[in-house]
């Protein structure tokens, strides 16, 4: 555990300051895992490096110079016009999207191209790194004020069935991204709550603890509190 730290930084590099170390190793790691799923063979190519770019947030998990997981998220508004013509929400459309609007999530952080890599996949260690980055992505949805998050978790990772132990909820399954089979998922802010998972919990809460937020966006809470 000595070794972990949680760093956050923007899908877009601030212009003004030199790129940070972490920036390049992640897009690295984003590139050689989701090429590889998107890019099947015998299928039409659907990576590309905008899908890094675009994102407010990637919370990433390093050790000793290499990711051990990242995922990505952005800040979205269902009622926002935009929101029906993003590719984030093509899965999304009609009755799904119809419903969250009608709960009054207006605010949503989505989490998206979650990854652990090989030598940290639970197979190998015996340990479930999603569980910590989906307890990441939450404390940074609350932090950043949205009323929620959502989704579309790969089903072959089983990350959809893990998501349902936190309080998320399916609005609809076996849905078509770039070839690969997904449900929909999203998950009220004030029913999140951490896995039952001690060592899981544990971890989190030391690499929260020490985060290195390259955005900022995860201090902001505490300062308006200490106010």
């Amino acid at each position: 555990m000595n070794d972990l730290k949680l760093v956050i930084m923007s899908g877009r590099p601030d212009p003004n300051r030199s790129s940070h170390p972490s920036y390049g190793l992640g897009y690295t790691h984003f590139k050689q895992t989701w090429e590889r799923i998107c890019n099947r063979p015998n299928r039409p190519a659907n990576y590309s490096g905008f899908g890094f770019f675009r994102q407010d947030y990637i919370l990433q998990i390093e050790s000793k110079g290499e990711v051990v997981g990242q995922t990505a998220a952005t800040h979205y508004r269902t009622d926002d016009l935009v929101a029906q013509d993003l590719p984030v929400f093509e899965c999304w459309l009609g009755e799904p999207l119809d419903s969250l609007k009608a709960q009054g999530l207006k605010s949503l952080l989505s989490l998206e191209f979650t990854s652990i890599a090989k030598n940290y996949q639970p197979r190998k260690i015996e340990f479930n790194y999603y569980k910590v980055l989906i307890n990441l992505s939450v404390n940074m949805a609350k932090m950043t004020g949205a009323q929620g998050i959502f989704g579309h978790p790969r089903r072959l990772t089983k990350t959809n069935n893990l998501i349902e132990q936190i309080g998320c909820r399916a609005l609809g399954h076996k849905k078509d991204k770039w070839g690969v089979s997904v449900d929909l998922y999203y998950g009220h802010i004030e029913n999140l709550v951490p896995f039952p998972d001690l060592t899981a919990q544990r971890i989190t809460n030391e690499l929260w603890g020490t985060r290195e937020d390259l955005t900022g966006a995860s201090y902001e809470t505490k300062a308006k509190e200490a106010a």
